[in-house]
């Protein structure tokens, strides 16, 4: 039914996204099965996945790996949600300030990895202001209504040592084709 789906759709679909988890039994399957179809057909893919968390079972952990090397010989693009990491930094939290945090971090996680594939004009808005000359697609995420609790340092682009301001299509090497 959901390749019929894909099909009514081609010519209008540019990308297959899916969110899935990984590990566990939620159906990924049918998620990698979905994307292969997709790639027969020429169609961009990424997936967003979620891995287990350290105290999951070591049959989920092993479920997860077999997963994304499967996952990751349809797409390169992929994006693993630090999940373990995550969940304990909303734990002590009110669900008020959890949500919005947690909201944020899924952005600011997924916003260099989709880049690519938005096509974003706002015809009312002035050209944004870039203080980075070096490289005109780096991505700078701006959430001046969120608090930045979240963040090691209080930097929004470090996430435990590692910077995830460069897109991760370019952290990887991936060359996607934006259409043009």
């Amino acid at each position: 039914m959901l390749h019929q789906a894909l099909d009514a759709h081609f010519p209008t679909i540019q990308l297959l996204l899916v969110v899935t988890g990984l590990g566990g039994r939620t159906g990924y399957c049918y998620t990698l099965e979905t994307l292969r179809y997709a790639k027969q057909k020429s169609l961009a893919c990424a997936a967003v996945v979620a891995m287990p968390h350290s105290f999951d079972t070591p049959a989920q952990h092993t479920r997860a790996e077999v997963g994304l090397q499967q996952l990751r010989e349809i797409t390169p693009a992929v994006q693993i949600l630090p999940c373990a990491e995550f969940g304990h930094l909303f734990l002590h939290k009110a669900r008020d300030e959890a949500y919005p945090q947690a909201a944020r971090w899924l952005a600011e996680s997924c916003l260099g990895f989709l880049h690519p594939f938005a096509k974003l004009k706002f015809s009312n808005r002035p050209p944004a202001k870039s203080g980075r000359k070096d490289d005109p697609n780096q991505l700078t995420f701006i959430f001046s209504d969120q608090p930045r609790g979240i963040f090691t340092g209080g930097l929004p682009s470090n996430y435990y040592g590692q910077n995830f301001d460069l897109p991760t299509f370019q952290r990887l090497k991936i060359d996607i084709d934006d259409g043009k």
